[in-house]
């Protein structure tokens, strides 16, 4: 059924005229890396630690798992450094007291595309968001549709009309069993007048709606923000409270890092919430200004945030790299289910024997980056494969926290330290395995 709802959608997205040169833009070529068998062993061995740690298990922990993404929230709007502006105060409180990745990045810089790196685990490694392009009708497996298989119930949520940036046809592909937008939300005075619900009113329907559809089974839901895009519109009612910042979006921001703290004041009142697994993220950056954040590797730092009511997780900063692709993994881990995996791409971040990398793309040159060097090609040119020194300085240790940073029991910190030629090239054999199993598996619809 899905396959067809994406056929029929990609039938009225590409007319006649449209279809032809929308196929030539998007089309990949099939590169020459290496042999597609070794660029499957080359991913195969970067995962086999995970597969090997237990057998796939037939039942799941049962947690339910929440996966917020805000819109447009850079890490930089959480103040993280010595006397910076805390435009977060609620979700810095939260990764105080959470699993705290502060070296997460976005593998793009869309929202269109972060829904097939979270959900999917998909690099970001096509000319077009991949909804958009012919692949779309692959059988490419999501997150829901393999929890699914534990019994798990799920719903996208997403306060913007229907069919905004094509999540509703994503959610229905990946698995979702519900898709709840504008069309569903009953008062639409609410409206902000240009993408959707202001999430105030939105987040307090959501934590209800999932009270009343969720309580049976363990669930999955997934919880897209919205009021920190531009134009950046916040209720009027409320506006005096929230002060203006330095750039446009940051009342905005403080708007709906608010609206957040109301989202889990609501749902603490209900019994599913102690046995339920919160992981906040975003789905891009937007507007920044301090030099950390406004340069090629630094736009795309955005935070991650595991959080247990429980803290059965340990409240700690994990220092060590991590990216989207790698959610869906990590989750995996947090439900006990260590044999379960969507494909080749992502690493759960929970095991230390993981590739700690970041892949990003920039035009048509393709990059894979560490916390001291990037390695990058172009496709289809002369130029080589090349690796080099970044001058980007990664979160390290406390020590370079705001004071409010320092109540985690623990603190994983990964030291800082300089690839010998022996890493250098089998990072550099990942970014090649990586960009030839993408592309020939997406050609093939043979993405495992």
């Amino acid at each position: 059924m899905k396959e067809l709802q994406i056929l029929t959608f990609l039938l009225k997205l590409n007319s006649p005229f449209t279809f032809a040169k929308t196929n030539l833009k998007n089309r990949l070529e099939k590169p020459n890396l290496m042999s597609d068998a070794d660029a499957r062993k080359v991913l195969s061995k970067k995962s086999q630690d995970r597969m090997k740690v237990v057998e796939k298990k037939n039942t799941a922990n049962k947690k339910n798992i929440v996966l917020i993404v805000m819109e447009s929230f850079s890490t930089e709007y959480l103040g993280l450094e010595k006397n910076r502006t805390i435009y977060t105060p609620f979700l810095a409180d939260l990764a105080s007291r959470s699993l705290f990745f502060p070296n997460f990045i976005a593998n793009g810089r869309r929202s269109i595309e972060a829904v097939p790196s979270l959900i999917f685990a998909l690099p970001n490694y096509l000319w077009e968001p991949f909804i958009t392009t012919s692949y779309a009708s692959n059988n490419v497996r999501g997150l829901p549709e393999a929890l699914k298989d534990y019994g798990y119930q799920s719903t996208f949520y997403h306060g913007g009309k229907n069919g905004t940036m094509y999540f509703d046809i994503m959610s229905s592909k990946a698995g979702f069993d519900r898709y709840v937008g504008l069309d569903q939300y009953p008062d639409k005075k609410h409206h902000d007048g240009a993408w959707g619900i202001y999430d105030s009113y939105f987040f307090k329907y959501v934590a209800d709606d999932i009270n009343l559809n969720h309580k049976q089974n363990p669930f999955f839901v997934t919880l897209f923000s919205l009021s920190s895009h531009n134009p950046y519109r916040i209720p009027k009612d409320v506006s005096s409270n929230y002060q203006d910042g330095t750039l446009p979006i940051h009342k905005s921001i403080r708007y709906a890092d608010d609206a957040l703290r109301g989202f889990f004041d609501e749902v603490k009142k209900y019994e599913w919430y102690e046995n339920t697994i919160f992981l906040v993220t975003a789905d891009h950056t937007a507007e920044l200004e301090s030099k950390k954040y406004t340069n090629s590797i630094g736009r795309f730092l955005i935070p991650l945030i595991v959080h247990d009511p429980t803290a059965k997780i340990v409240p700690r900063i994990d220092f060590s790299m991590g990216q989207q692709i790698d959610v869906a993994e990590t989750i995996f881990d947090l439900l006990e289910l260590p044999g379960e995996q969507l494909n080749l791409f992502g690493s759960s971040l929970l095991r230390d024997n993981r590739s700690k990398v970041g892949y990003m793309r920039d035009g048509k040159m393709f990059k894979i980056i560490d916390k001291d060097e990037i390695s990058e090609i172009k496709l289809h040119s002369t130029g080589s494969l090349k690796t080099y020194a970044h001058d980007y300085k990664f979160f390290s240790n406390l020590g370079e926290l705001d004071s409010s940073y320092h109540k985690q029991k623990s603190i994983s910190a990964e030291p800082s330290s300089r690839l010998n030629n022996k890493e250098k090239y089998d990072k550099e054999t990942l970014l090649k395995a990586t960009i030839q199993y993408h592309h020939a598996a997406m050609i093939e619809n043979a993405v495992r």
